[in-house]
Parts: structure tokens; C-alpha cells; sequence
């Protein structure tokens, strides 16, 4: 957040080189945000539904901003095309519009309902969550407070696991001790296909949507988890159908809701970028119904489209076929001199490299840097990347602001009724060795959750003197992620053969540690053996005149 303030500050937005580069736990998270891997979210960033937006006009009106200045594009005015694609993306022929298009079929959350891991895993502690799926990722082993999240596993009847590999997740009943006979959760693993045994799209950190393909056939019975999920909800539908006396929204949702038989990628892809379900004609243009929709500015609110995801509408055309497809190297001289490939791959949105690329421009369009341009206005169009919406410069008749994504076309320092704020600030942690924050007289984020109620939810007072020393985490080139992959890699797995902690020459001394020592690190809520790793990367620091270790 202070990057980006610093960044609009300097105007290093919508130039080469500008912006903020987001540090990626893994190569798809930007494709998982997306298709809305946060709970709060539908995919393509539209809010998730409440209880108290009963209707989807509701719905609508609490989520489409609206704006009085002419100048600014305030591109979210349009989410009422979006989300209308989405629910025809979803339930078909099933949505109407005399049935608010199956909006009533959603599954909404309740005012202030938090479903992030902290308190669905409490939720799971507590008793109140049955059963689940986890398709891969551990958080037996990488969530925080991890005796927590294994006790909570333990609570539930039953567990659908998809993965590659077994881990801590997969074999929780199996961990030291835990005794197999007390834990009574069912589970069932399914083994998901490794990515060279699949084909399909990853998106990455520069929303580049690139196609990988599938080297080999999947080994023994293992599927992808496209296919895997495909037949289990065939088999519920089944069951849904099968029983008549079952009635009700959530019959409704799983009997209505359009699940292929088959899960093909290529399909799955035409289904996100999104097709007309009638003939349908937009200015001069007609298209017929099964058409790939051209491109996000074609998705209407009237139920003639459908996308599963808008920011992904255009990447696959009746023209040009899958664009995540694309290699070709070909540039402009202007796009060579920074290194923008416009033919490899696709990005989304309508496959702009960079974002608010009309706030590297002036009022007249012309670049304030012209040796590293990423667009301009010649001989009355735009040139170089594709521009931030299709409007001529602001000096121009029609002219429009560059930020076409807030409400009034404006880059935000700050917004209105947050929390924390209005700039950043430094906060310390929910635990601290110092009694006092040097900084301000908020000593936590005033944003901070937290849950309580359990023995492991406890957290130590500011400044206890049993905790004094800091501990920080960070990522190995060797693992990734939790390790269930690259701890079956024997190279990997010799390179980096078990957990260890790194401290200063001087941090051991005083403690009396020697460099390859085992010793226990311990917090509050539990502790754990690693390998000393003494070394000068790691210094002590002077804060308010006394020395913290970390």
C-alpha cells in the first residue's frame, strides 16, 4: 500500500517499469484471485452476495458505483454486464430474467461473516464444519498456528483430498502424537494429476494467460482436478435428481447449475471468455447465438451473453481461436525498446501490458517519456500498447481521465471510511517484545482479527519477557510452498534436508549455541526442534536503546 502511494506520487503508473510488481507465492495465484479463490469475491472481482441483497438489484445498486464528472470513464458501471455473464455463465438457459437470472441461488453471506482461514479453521475446531475439500495445498503444514489447524482437522467426519504427493494434510492422523484411533474424520484421496500430465492456463503476476500443454498421460488412476470435480458433482446431480422428495435453493443450485460431463480445458476456456445465447446485435454489428463474445465492452445486461469471468473476455476468439496460445515474438520498434511482446500470450483485460497506460502520457497524448513509451496519440489513434480504454487524449473532445477503474477517473492516495489510516503507518505485531510502539500511540493494526476460546489462540502479552526474540519466515529456492512437491524431489530434498533456524554469532553466544545444534524454538502455543544455522546475515538490531535479536 505505501508502494503504490509512493509509486502515484512519483507518477510511475501506466509506464515501463512503473508500478507494483507483486511478490507471488507461486506461478498461478494472479488466475486463482481472479476466478475468485478469496471467499469475499465472485470471479472477476465483483463481491460476494449478503443476506441483505435479496434481489439482484439490490445487489446491483449496492455494487455499481456511480459518478457525476463527464471526464471519468468509471469503468465498474458496467458490472451489471458482468455479473448478468457470469450467471449465465453459470445456470445456462436457467437464467432469466424473469428469475433474476437464478440470482436467488447464490450462497450469501451473512453481514460481517468472515470465511478467510482463520475462522473457517475455527469454525472447524469448534465442531460446527462436517466435512470439506482441500485440493492442493497443505495447511496442515503451511497455515499458521498449525496445532490448531490439525486439531480442527480431526473434528471433521469426513475430508476429500486432492494431491499429488502425501503430506501432513493427507496423513494428519498419522502425526506424531496423534493416536489413529481416536481421530474419527474419513478421508479420501483422490491423486490429482502433476502438471506436466495436464493441459490448460496459467495467468501470472503480469496477467499474462498463457497456455501450457500436457507432456504425458496421467499415471495410474490419478485425474486433473477439472476432472475430478466434473464427476463428483455428476454423481450429486444424480443423486439431487434421483430423490424427489429433496426441494429446495440448494436442489435447485446443484440441478440448475451448468456442470460439463466432461472437463476439456479448451471448452472450459471458451466457457470463461464467454459466448451470445441469442443472436444479438450491438450498434451495427450482429452476432448470432454461440458466437465467442469479441471482447468485455461486448457483455450485455440483458442476458445475451455469458463469461464466466469478464476480465478474461477476448482471449479466445472466433478470428484468432486461444490467444494463451500465442509465441510469436513480433514487435513494433516502439514496443522493442520495452521489451513488450504483444503477440505472446494474451493479458487480460483486451490484452493490455499495462495498466492506466494513459497516465504516461500528456493532456495532448503524447509520451513524458518518449525514449521508454508504452503508448501514443498519432495521427489520431492511439499506438504501442493497447491504451486504457479507447478514449482520445484529455486535451481532446471526449477526452477522459487515465484511471478508469476508480469511480471518479482519479488515482486514490487514500479511500473513505477505512479502518486504518489514511496513510500507512508501522504497527507492531499481535505479539512484540516492545511494551510500546516508537512510532504512534496504536501500538497493533487497528484491522488486526483475531479469534479466542481456545488454548491455542492465546497470545502473549506485549513485551513478555519468556519471548523475547523476534522470528521471521521467508521462502527457500530449493522448496516451494509447503514442500509436499519439492520434499519428494531427492536432489531438493538433499539440498534442503530439514527445517533449520538461522541466527547471529552473537545471538548464539549468548545462548551457548553452536552452529549445526538442534534446539527448540518455542511460542505460546507450542514449540518445535530445527537445526542452528549460525551466520552474520543475521544482525542485531537497537530499538529504543536496547538489543532486539531476530
Amino acid at each position: 500500500r505505501l508502494a503504490g502511494i509512493v509509486q502515484l506520487l512519483l507518477g510511475n503508473f501506466g509506464v515501463a517499469g512503473g508500478g507494483i510488481n507483486a511478490l507471488r507465492g507461486e506461478p498461478n495465484v494472479q488466475g486463482s484471485t481472479d476466478h475468485a479463490l478469496l471467499y469475499g469475491y465472485i470471479p472477476g472481482y465483483h463481491n460476494a452476495p449478503i443476506a441483505t441483497w435479496k434481489t439482484l438489484d439490490e445487489y446491483m445498486k449496492a455494487n455499481t458505483p456511480v459518478t457525476a464528472d463527464p471526464k471519468s470513464v468509471n469503468w465498474w458501471s458496467n458490472r451489471p454486464k458482468y455479473v448478468t455473464s457470469l450467471l449465465k455463465g453459470w445456470f445456462g438457459d436457467n437464467a432469466t430474467k424473469e428469475n433474476d437470472f437464478c440470482y436467488s441461488l447464490l450462497p450469501k453471506l451473512d453481514p460481517g461473516m468472515d470465511c478467510s482461514h482463520l475462522f473457517l479453521f475455527d469454525r472447524m475446531y469448534q465442531g460446527k464444519i462436517k466435512g470439506g475439500f482441500i485440493f492442493g495445498h497443505n495447511p496442515c503444514q503451511s497455515f499458521p498456528n498449525s496445532n490448531k489447524v490439525r486439531k480442527a482437522v480431526d473434528n471433521l467426519e469426513w475430508l476429500v483430498v486432492g494431491e499429488v504427493f502425501h503430506n501432513e494434510t493427507t496423513d494428519n492422523w498419522r502425526r506424531p502424537g496423534a493416536d489413529p484411533k481416536k481421530c474419527k474424520t474419513e478421508i479420501f484421496l483422490l491423486p490429482s494429476a502433476y502438471r506436466a500430465e495436464k493441459e490448460g492456463t496459467i495467468s501470472n503476476s503480469g496477467r499474462w494467460h498463457m497456455w501450457h500443454y500436457k507432456a504425458i498421460e496421467p499415471i495410474g488412476q490419478s485425474r486433473n482436478m477439472g476432472d475430478m470435480f466434473v464427476q463428483v458433482m455428476g454423481r450429486v446431480r444424480k443423486l439431487y435428481a434421483q430423490d424427489k422428495a429433496k426441494k429446495g435453493p440448494l436442489v435447485d443450485q446443484v440441478l440448475k447449475h451448468e456442470i460439463p460431463e466432461k472437463f476439456v480445458a479448451e471448452e472450459m476456456t471458451k466457457k470463461i471468455n464467454g459466448f451470445f445465447t441469442k443472436d444479438t446485435k450491438i450498434g451495427d454489428k450482429e452476432y448470432k447465438k454461440g458466437q465467442l463474445v469479441p471482447g468485455f465492452a461486448n457483455l450485455q445486461a440483458d442476458g445475451s451473453t455469458s463469461s464466466l469471468c469478464w476480465v478474461y473476455c477476448g482471449g479466445y476468439t472466433d478470428a484468432e481461436g486461444n490467444l494463451a496460445k500465442r509465441r510469436d515474438l513480433t514487435q513494433t520498434p516502439m514496443q522493442a525498446k520495452i521489451n513488450l511482446y504483444p503477440k505472446f500470450a494474451w493479458a487480460w483485460p483486451m490484452n493490455r501490458r499495462v495498466l492506466y497506460n494513459r497516465a504516461s502520457v500528456d493532456m495532448n497524448g503524447k509520451p513524458y517519456n518518449p525514449e521508454k513509451a508504452v503508448i501514443a496519440w498519432e495521427d489520431g489513434k492511439w499506438v504501442g500498447d493497447v491504451p486504457d480504454g479507447p478514449a482520445a487524449p484529455m486535451a481532446m473532445e471526449g477526452g477522459k481521465y487515465p484511471f478508469i477503474m476508480c469511480t471518479d477517473g482519479h488515482g486514490q492516495l487514500y479511500g473513505p471510511g477505512r479502518e486504518d489510516g489514511p496513510l500507512p503507518e508501522h504497527y507492531e505485531p499481535a505479539e512484540t517484545p516492545l511494551t510500546k510502539n516508537p512510532f504512534s500511540g496504536q501500538m497493533n493494526n487497528p484491522c488486526m482479527k483475531t479469534v479466542s476460546g481456545s488454548e491455542f489462540d492465546k497470545l502473549c502479552a506485549n513485551g513478555d519477557p519468556r519471548f523475547p526474540i523476534v522470528l521471521t519466515t521467508y521462502c527457500l529456492t530449493e522448496h516451494w510452498c509447503s514442500g509436499s512437491e519439492t520434499r519428494n524431489g531427492p536432489a531438493l530434498l538433499e539440498a534442503e534436508p530439514q527445517q533449520y533456524i538461522e541466527m547471529s554469532p552473537q545471538l548464539a553466544q549468548e545462548k551457548g549455541i553452536k552452529n549445526g545444534d538442534v534446539v527448540i524454538v518455542e511460542s505460546l502455543r507450542g514449540k518445535v526442534e530445527a537445526v542452528a544455522m549460525v551466520t552474520v546475515r543475521m544482525k542485531p538490531l537497537q530499538v529504543m536503546g536496547k538489543t532486539q535479536h531476530l
